[in-house]
């Protein structure tokens, strides 16, 4: 009987066991399917096309960052009039104080071996495969995607090459990384019409040499700052077809309405974009998993830009904080008194000045103002142009109230200390329903 209970309860034991390894399984090929999801979602979400092993892997700031920096080193090296090829000569005069010869040998040697060998490329053909001009080049990318995730690592570059303060071409580039070396090879690409036709060579060859070494990178916060706001400066500048597509939607459908309307924007105030500079920054985490993040970033003049990314290069931005009103304005708004709600409503008028954006800051004037006081948008453009020139911070002085109607005088003095002493202007608002309001100011004769 002693034995029979003990059969019994291994059997049931064994059962156990059995049921177990079923689940388990059954839990392991759930899980496995749910992985080749989310595997497919992310190749989705580069835009790759067909499946592939090597597409897979989602690059991270600090890449984009290491690439960037390897790009720029070419571009840097290239340039015949860098002034690390120059000198004093004994009459204080700068001049060039190496030969071609020796610039060609520098950039060369970022050059893969295998771009050298499949192209027999030599100190004395090498202008034939790179460009080596007398003007600075730079490059922003436009996107990047990892062809071999094993070291040398190997990332596929698209982007926008500009000079002389203007687009100069498009161009795409394969970028060689050994991190256990700490060098790197470049190789411009011809004939290619989309970055999905990029492959990586799992046999490449890199040997260091005195020229190819990864340039130091700084990952800090700011640096990564300044990278993003660089490259909207830039894509707002030189990329002319395709910049509209980095706007939010819903931001640009009620900021510009057409992508002509953006374009024209952008044309008439290149000048004050190339000149903008980023002073102060914030990045919030979206999704840390997906490596989605929010930056604010803060130029010169005060006004706030936002950038959400979706990849380190798949982002959409925002030019200004006032078009779409956030939840925290609202919530301060609400709970705010009339004085502060017009001090509000002002601030947002000044950044409309501030950022060029004459077309809302015409719309939010009183209609009756406005037609008795200029024919047309165009004419408003024109005088606010001659009468704040500049950039300006906001003081409230003396405030009034009567019937609904709020007055409220301000002083502005310019941000770029260019010019000393304020200009006063006496603001006449009303409030309306949804954050929106009508005003009127003290015209200048």
């Amino acid at each position: 009987m002693k034995k029979l209970k003990i059969a019994i309860t291994l059997l049931a034991v064994l059962i156990i066991i059995m049921i177990l390894a079923i689940v388990f399984f059954n839990k392991y090929e759930e899980s496995n399917k749910y992985n080749e999801e989310v595997i497919m979602q992310d190749e989705e979400a580069l835009g790759i096309g067909e499946f592939s092993e090597e597409f897979l892997e989602k690059i991270n700031v600090t890449e984009l960052m290491q690439v960037d920096g390897c790009i720029e080193k070419y571009f840097e090296l290239s340039n015949m009039r860098n002034s690390i090829y120059y000198s004093q000569n004994e009459n204080g005069e700068y001049a060039r104080a190496v030969e071609d010869e020796y610039i060609y040998g520098k950039v060369r040697d970022l050059l893969s071996i295998d771009y050298i060998e499949e192209n027999n490329v030599t100190n004395d053909n090498v202008y034939d495969f790179v460009e080596f001009p007398n003007v600075e080049k730079q490059y922003t990318i436009l996107d990047i995607v990892k062809i071999k995730d094993t070291n040398p690592y190997q990332f596929a570059t698209y982007g926008i090459i500009s000079q002389d303060d203007e687009f100069y071409e498009y161009r795409y580039f394969i970028i060689t990384i050994d991190s256990a070396n700490s060098i790197f090879a470049i190789e411009p690409l011809e004939n290619v019409n989309d970055i999905s036709e990029v492959r990586g060579n799992e046999s490449i060859k890199i040997e260091k040499n005195s020229n190819n070494n990864i340039p130091t990178i700084s990952m800090t916060a700011e640096s990564i700052s300044k990278y993003y706001f660089d490259t909207m400066k830039n894509i707002l500048l030189y990329d002319n077809e395709n910049a509209y597509k980095y706007l939010d939607e819903e931001y640009a459908n009620i900021r510009f309405k057409t992508e002509e309307a953006f374009k024209d924007y952008i044309s008439e105030n290149s000048e004050y974009v190339k000149g903008l500079d980023l002073t102060q920054y914030k990045i919030e985490t979206i999704d840390d998993e997906l490596r989605q993040d929010r930056y604010l970033l803060v130029d010169q003049y005060k006004n706030i830009y936002t950038i959400e990314t979706d990849t380190v290069t798949d982002f959409k931005m925002k030019l200004d904080t006032y078009t779409i009103i956030s939840n925290k304005f609202k919530e301060t708004y609400d709970s705010s008194n009339e004085e502060q709600k017009v001090a509000m409503n002002i601030d947002k008028w000044i950044q409309m000045i501030n950022t060029r954006d004459y077309t809302n800051a015409y719309n939010v004037l009183d209609e009756t103002f406005r037609n008795n006081n200029w024919a047309s948008e165009e004419e408003f453009e024109q005088y606010m142009r001659e009468l704040l020139p500049l950039h300006y911070d906001v003081e409230y002085t003396t405030y009034s109230s009567e019937n609904s109607t709020y007055v409220q005088t301000i002083n502005l003095k310019d941000i770029t200390g260019g010019t000393e002493g304020t200009m006063t202007l006496n603001i006449i608002m009303q409030l309306k329903d949804n954050y929106e309001f009508v005003m009127s100011f003290s015209v200048q004769e």
